[in-house]
């Protein structure tokens, strides 16, 4: 009968019966005109994990792969999977001939692997083997589909994402190995979504995205935020309003670090603005460091600012040297404050000040 019948004809008998669930005799007709799709799909119906992978690798089919890794799914036959997708991008099809290797995996792995090499196909297995919880067993197949050569940018971002869902651990590793393959702005959505914060501002410093990184760093700074790294990120970020809410957030939280992070970033911030800022509601003090080094500009409001520090320090070297150097500072206001001082080096300072100002009647009485 099958050497009396065309092959069309016979591809229709063998539907037919493979309706009708006699798998056994479809698998005798779809053998004999050589259809190994159908094969395969029948094999799998009877069970017959190795005889249906060896039928799949005949026909050659991406959809083939992707029905078999589904059933296996399915059936809880897990491994096979990760052999399959060596066909697609043509890496070390050798081993798919050693019996050990097969005896390494389940049916499921050695399927997945043929698919997860094509991206279309890779975002359909992951959420296949996520509706039934089988997480480990998807992190098993992923990770088996980055040790193969061309592999592509999506089997690290969905490795990463998985990660990051199911074992957080792993995150920061698999982004220090992998992040110039990773679609790194996708794996952050997931790091935010898993308040993986110390990943996420890893990745949003890989993808030059600064301000984002340092906005993490300021609104979760238990896990997020290290100094050095925030002064490095801070002096990258091109919004001024990012920069003064990052000095608020040191102003408030970190007032002893306050100077170090202005001196990072001298060259992008408005003194006068700082001095503003700061001497509203704290102790102009804690920033004396930036205020010393941006003195050389010679602006009145910071050589105001620091004599009203050295002032309350009863620093009279540094107020009579900073008064000598630099012109723009309110000279009347200094010398109301210092004339009747009780500290004697003070006065005499008042002295220089007079002087200054060609007042040398007024300094003799001082003297």
């Amino acid at each position: 009968f099958l050497k009396q019948t065309t092959t069309l004809k016979l591809l229709d008998c063998g539907n037919r019966i493979f309706d009708a669930k006699l798998y056994k005799a479809a698998c005798i007709v779809y053998t004999f005109i050589s259809n190994y799709q159908k094969l395969a799909i029948t094999l799998m119906k009877l069970k017959l994990w190795q005889e249906a992978i060896d039928a799949a690798r005949k026909a050659n089919s991406l959809q083939t792969w992707k029905i078999l890794c589904f059933t296996c799914v399915d059936e809880k036959q897990f491994t096979y999977a990760q052999v399959c997708g060596l066909h697609i991008i043509g890496v070390m099809d050798y081993l798919l001939d050693l019996v050990p290797y097969y005896e390494q995996f389940t049916y499921a792995q050695v399927c997945g692997l043929h698919i997860i090499g094509v991206m279309d196909y890779l975002l359909d297995l992951v959420p296949y083997y996520e509706q039934y919880t089988y997480f480990n067993e998807l992190i098993t197949l992923l990770e088996a589909g980055i040790n193969m050569e061309r592999t592509h940018q999506g089997i690290y971002t969905q490795l990463g994402m998985c990660y990051a869902r199911y074992k957080k651990e792993k995150v920061m590793e698999h982004i220090k190995l992998f992040h110039n393959r990773i679609n790194l702005s996708q794996l952050m959505i997931v790091c935010r979504e898993n308040r993986l914060w110390e990943e996420a501002v890893l990745l949003a410093q890989l993808y030059e995205m600064y301000d984002t990184a340092i906005e993490i760093m300021i609104e979760y700074p238990s896990v997020a935020w290290k100094h050095n790294l925030f002064k490095e990120l801070v002096l990258k970020c091109s919004n001024n309003d990012i920069i003064y809410r990052s000095i608020d957030y040191y102003l408030y939280n970190h007032p002893l670090l306050l100077s170090d992070l202005l001196l990072s970033i001298e060259k992008k911030i408005n003194p006068a603005r700082i001095v503003e800022r700061v001497g509203t509601t704290h102790d102009i003090s804690i920033c004396e460091t930036y205020l010393q080094s941006v003195q050389k500009n010679d602006i009145q409001v910071v050589n105001d600012a620091l004599h009203n520090i050295y002032i309350e320090e009863y620093n009279a070297p540094s107020l009579r040297d900073s008064v000598s150097k630099y012109k723009l500072f309110d000279r009347q206001t200094l010398i109301e404050t210092l004339k009747n001082h009780e500290y004697i080096e003070f006065r005499r300072i008042v002295i220089i000040l007079y002087c200054q100002n060609s007042k040398f009647d007024q300094a003799l009485k001082l003297s």
